[in-house]
């Protein structure tokens, strides 16, 4: 379809994706936008599967901590207290 695109208003050949930034007539974008646009998603995904690695490793760390910490003095004395 011949068209303006909707990203950087260039005239010529584009598609209509079911993205809705300007109210509800979709976005028509030109090829090389589109490129751009995938992109853009995959970087995005990928930088989301980073963070969802280093957050499985971040609680496993925490939990390492959690289960090596010493269980409380069972008789509810400090050890470090100053005898008051």
């Amino acid at each position: 379809m011949i068209g303006r695109c909707g990203i950087c208003a260039a005239h010529g050949e584009v598609k209509s994706l079911p993205l809705y930034p300007f109210g509800s007539e979709g976005l028509d974008i030109c090829e090389s936008c589109e490129f751009i646009l995938i992109e853009m998603v995959r970087y995005m995904s990928h930088i989301a599967g980073r963070a969802g690695i280093a957050a499985i490793h971040m609680m496993r760390k925490l939990n390492k901590e959690v289960i090596n910490e010493t269980p409380p003095n069972p008789s509810g004395s400090d050890s470090d207290s100053s005898g008051q």
